[in-house]
């Protein structure tokens, strides 16, 4: 994999969130300095920062490797893990915005029960919950990282 296929959805990302922030910026009232420059700018690093870490979750699921600094690597079952949490965060997530339009409409026609109500609030507490179990676990995985494939000289 060369540099360029790693670092493409960096570039991907933030395409697309300084399209999505140019578009949000045309609601946003005020100042111009923050609706056309600052408000892009940051859709745009939140963006790229979403895309980038879906790569690197994927690499953790299907090729069970994670990079880690100083020439190591985890691998295994801990790294399928790890990549399943910070998949299925977003994905859970991503569900639940699309399921906001069904809110909405529930809580202004009054129609929403609490059932529906703690269904809801406890997926976004589980997606909530999936990026630092995520990262517990990386961080508790270190210590254990072996060497990458390297030469020895």
């Amino acid at each position: 994999m060369t540099k360029w296929q790693y670092w493409s959805p960096l570039l991907v990302g933030g395409v697309i969130g300084e399209i999505y922030g140019l578009q949000a910026s045309m609601n946003i009232g005020g100042s111009p300095l923050i609706s056309m420059g600052v408000l892009p700018l940051a859709s745009a690093l939140v963006g790229a920062i979403q895309l980038q870490l879906a790569m690197f979750a994927a690499q953790a699921l299907f090729a069970a490797v994670l990079p880690v600094p100083f020439g190591k690597s985890i691998r295994g079952t801990k790294c399928r893990v790890i990549g399943f949490l910070m998949l299925f965060g977003p994905l859970i997530a991503v569900f639940f915005m699309l399921s906001g339009a069904f809110v909405y409409l529930g809580g202004q026609r009054h129609t929403l029960t609490l059932s529906w109500q703690i269904w809801f609030i406890g997926w976004a507490a589980v997606a909530a919950l999936c990026y630092p179990a995520a990262l517990a676990m990386y961080l508790y995985s270190l210590p254990t990282a072996k060497p990458d494939f390297q030469i020895e000289d």
